[in-house]
């Protein structure tokens, strides 16, 4: 997941989300083409956010959350 937060409680969500591994925070100021196109491969070719993204939806839906495929 690429964040570009602009509002309320995505600027701690975004860092949140980078915190955990899960994704990138890429701020507003720094939202250009370029560097969203660079984030955006960077993250999917990540094999360590795969991982954790894999981790933690294994861990929601243990927890009961999340149950419903996207």
């Amino acid at each position: 997941m690429v964040t570009v937060p602009q509002v309320n409680d995505q600027p701690v969500n975004a860092v949140r989300i980078a915190d955990l591994g899960l994704g990138r925070h890429l701020p507003q100021e720094e939202a250009t083409v370029s560097a969203l196109r660079e984030a955006v491969f960077s993250v999917a070719s990540d094999p360590a956010v795969a991982r954790r993204v894999t981790e933690t939806r294994a861990r929601m839906r243990r927890l009961g959350g999340a149950s419903r495929p996207n």
